[in-house]
């Protein structure tokens, strides 16, 4: 679990996947398997049934815990609202507010959506994003 603090005037928090978030004074928080956290998911994936939502619960727990930050306001982009979210509803009295960006529930269809389908509406896009990644949709995986 990657973390970075800055100044704290206001504690925030950004629950993200890897990419920073413009807000000056915040703890990010780059959750299992992401980011600058390691081991990467895709390098350890034999212990990938332990990144639950619980489990990711209980880090932003201990991150708030660590440097003895009160109550927060926390963020969360993407699969981090999912997060943030439920870090929320598990921990009311610790939040002071919370904002969420690209909100995701993380079912099946919406997975499905960003790593594959997507790339049927923009296929360039697509293409380009997947090259850099070195990756490819599921179905072309399949196939090789």
């Amino acid at each position: 679990m990657a973390i970075t603090t800055e100044a704290l005037q206001l504690p925030v928090l950004c629950v993200t996947l890897g990419s920073r978030f413009p807000v000056p004074e915040r703890v990010e928080l780059d959750q299992r398997g992401c980011g600058k956290s390691t081991p990467l998911v895709q390098d350890n994936l034999d212990r990938l049934s332990e990144n639950t939502t619980q489990a990711l619960i209980e880090d932003i727990e201990a991150v708030r815990e660590h440097p003895g930050i009160e109550k927060w306001i926390v963020i969360g982009v993407s699969r981090g609202s999912t997060l943030a979210l439920a870090y929320a509803l598990e921990h009311p009295n610790r939040v002071l507010g919370i904002a969420l960006v690209a909100v995701t529930t993380s079912s099946r269809e919406e997975i499905q959506w960003i790593t594959d389908d997507v790339g049927r509406i923009f296929p360039e896009e697509w293409t380009d994003f997947s090259e850099a990644a070195n990756t490819a949709p599921r179905s072309e995986r399949a196939e090789r």
